[in-house]
């Protein structure tokens, strides 16, 4: 907490500008991120949650909105993301922590683990998304992506372009193939 006792307005510019950067990279990852919580995320470590694209977390695992006790702002546009707003304003305007069950009822984690099996989990989902075609799975992340802050109009608009584009590359061939011959596809990495 010293680190935040001793920001000034133009210090506290530059750090926010970097963490932006960092939560940036982690949304625009051209693969998806798999978040593995064992502990707490609080404050900014929350905010790397919502940034992932699935979130496994373990059943002791704390997440939270502290920064309304400790003096700075930040992180409500993130947790509204994938908690409800009513949610966020009760998180952000108290500081109040919540346990990944919590969060999960509310389907911002995929799944609830004993602590032990976080990491173990998370890997199942990563082979699972690993078995599926690198150039589809790359092309539905940017998908997602582009289409978030989109209306439903718009967005579909993208999803029609989007599977234009993959119907012509070989691994949808080979998903289609491998589909009719009831057999798992075989795709180039």
């Amino acid at each position: 907490m010293g680190e935040l006792g001793a920001l000034d307005p133009a210090s506290a510019l530059t750090r926010t500008r970097v963490i932006r950067q960092v939560f940036d990279a982690i949304r625009r990852n051209p693969v998806p991120v798999i978040a593995a919580v064992n502990g707490y995320a609080l404050g900014g470590g929350l905010v790397m949650v919502s940034q992932c694209d699935i979130v496994i977390a373990a059943d002791t695992a704390t997440f939270g909105l502290p920064e309304i006790n400790v003096g700075v702002m930040g992180g409500t546009k993130h947790l509204a993301r994938i908690v409800p707003e009513k949610v966020m304003r009760w998180m952000a305007l108290t500081g109040k922590r919540v346990d990944a069950a919590f969060l999960e009822r509310l389907g911002a984690i995929a799944k609830v683990v004993p602590r032990e099996n976080v990491l173990e989990a998370a890997f199942e989902v990563a082979d699972e998304i690993c078995a599926k075609s690198p150039a589809g799975v790359r092309l539905m992340k940017e998908v997602i992506n582009l289409t978030e802050p989109m209306d439903l109009d718009n967005g579909y608009h993208v999803e029609t372009y989007a599977t234009a584009i993959i119907s012509t590359h070989p691994d949808s061939k080979e998903a289609a193939t491998a589909f009719k011959e009831k057999r798992k596809a075989k795709y180039s990495k």
